[in-house]
């Protein structure tokens, strides 16, 4: 009786063996992937990094100075049209007071 206690407490030790390994086979496989996945994430994040830097910075910072730069010709565009308004207003108001003298004197 002894000996088939014995066979069957070591079938079980044997067992549980085998659980015991199947267990840490999968945490094993369970590690390795989530490893696996957080070396794939610190890559995209360093990816992600190195875009943002060389093309998506640079990118910003050249659509800020064409702004810069629009408004700047609008404003000069703007000063001139009010220039050659004034001046154009001027020529004007000196031909309507040579008619008006022209007037007055033929009166």
């Amino acid at each position: 009786m002894a000996t088939i206690e014995v066979s069957k407490a070591k079938g079980e030790a044997a067992k549980a063996a085998a659980d015991a390994d199947k267990v840490a086979g999968i945490s094993k496989v369970d590690a390795e992937t989530t490893i696996a996945r957080t070396e794939q994430e610190k890559i995209a994040e360093i990816k992600e990094a190195e875009l943002n830097a060389t093309v998506i910075v640079p990118a910003n910072k050249a659509k800020e100075k064409a702004i810069i730069d629009a408004e700047a010709v609008k404003q000069e565009a703007i000063l001139k049209a009010e220039a050659k308004a004034a001046e154009i207003l001027k020529e004007a108001e000196a031909k309507a007071n040579a008619t008006q003298m022209q007037l007055e004197a033929v009166k």
